[in-house]
Parts: structure tokens; C-alpha cells; sequence
């Protein structure tokens, strides 16, 4: 098996941003899949290690019920064709309740924003039916994280769309592989 690269992973997360328009559909919405699925296993990896932690039962629920959300989001993403060979690993090292509230919601925003700029790359409505679906459910889980962490739970009108500069430094501190 190949060895990940980080050449390998900055292409895989800037591949639907920079979508020849020349490619066909099935590339292109295979692209944005795997990309979605990224974002999916940043936030899976999240969860996973805040439930390792102590809580408390209100916030460890209501993460349980994230992470059973990230879940079916990977399901319907692989069921539509998303899947790379080999997924990457994130590492977060959270040690507090106030390190998952703190972080938490930066997650979720950084997410929010990166499926708002691949979007357009998606070229069959399933695919982008699905990726705004998911999308709003992230802005959900966005604002109440924002709340629980005492942050105002709609800051803006309107959501940012990421910037590919912008996705890579907040995603970078956390690349395990």
C-alpha cells in the first residue's frame, strides 16, 4: 500500500475546488464525494475522541447524536460513489469539556464552509441534493455548538465559502497521516 503524502492529501482537499471544466460528470462528482467524505471523517474523528472524554451526560448525548449524524452522512456519500483507497487520519489530542466546546464549533463552520465552495463542482442534482443536505444539517450542529460555547449562534448572514488557502491552514494541525 502506497505511503499518504501530504502532496496527496492537499491534492485530494483542493481537487473540487479546481475542477477542470473539460473533466466528465462522473469525475467530477466522484471528486467532490471523496471530498465530502473527507470533511465527514474530520468530524467523525472529533466526535470520537470528545466521547472519550468526561463530559457530562447533556454534551456527551448530544455529541452521540452528532456522530451517529456524521455516520449516515458517510453512508449515503459512499452509497453515491465517494471513497478514496486511503483515507487519511485526524488527530485532534482534546483533553477537556472546554477544548471540545472551544473546538467544536470551528470544526463544524470549517466544514460548513468547504461544502458551500464544492457545491457547484458537483454537476448531477443527487449529488448536490445531498451535499446541501448535509450542509444545513452541519450548519445546525455549528450553531449549537456556537451556543453551548456561550459564542452568538448565527454570527452572519450568511455562511463563509472557504477559500482554499483558508481550508488547508485550518485543517492542517490535525492531519495524523
Amino acid at each position: 500500500m502506497a505511503r499518504l503524502t501530504r502532496r496527496t492529501f492537499l491534492a485530494t482537499v483542493t481537487a473540487p475546488l479546481l475542477i477542470p471544466g473539460t473533466a466528465r460528470a462522473d469525475e467530477d462528482d466522484q471528486a467532490v464525494l471523496n471530498f465530502a467524505l473527507l470533511l465527514e471523517d474530520l468530524q467523525v474523528t472529533l466526535y470520537r475522541e470528545a466521547l472519550e472524554l468526561d463530559l457530562g451526560f447533556d454534551l456527551a448525548g448530544l455529541l452521540r447524536t452528532f456522530a451517529d449524524h456524521e455516520n449516515e452522512h458517510v453512508e449515503r456519500l459512499r452509497a453515491l460513489g465517494g471513497g478514496s483507497a486511503e483515507p487519511l487520519r485526524f488527530a485532534y489530542g482534546l483533553e477537556t469539556r472546554d477544548e471540545v466546546l472551544q473546538l467544536a464549533p470551528t470544526v463544524e463552520d470549517t466544514v460548513v464552509g468547504a461544502y458551500i465552495g464544492a457545491i457547484p463542482a458537483a454537476t448531477t442534482p443527487k449529488v448536490r441534493s445531498l451535499l446541501a443536505g448535509i450542509v444545513h444539517t452541519e450548519a445546525q450542529q455549528a450553531s449549537t455548538l456556537r451556543m453551548l460555547a456561550s459564542e452568538a449562534a448565527a454570527p452572519a448572514a450568511f455562511d463563509e465559502v472557504l477559500s482554499r488557502t483558508v481550508l488547508l491552514d485550518r485543517v492542517r494541525p490535525f492531519i495524523a497521516t
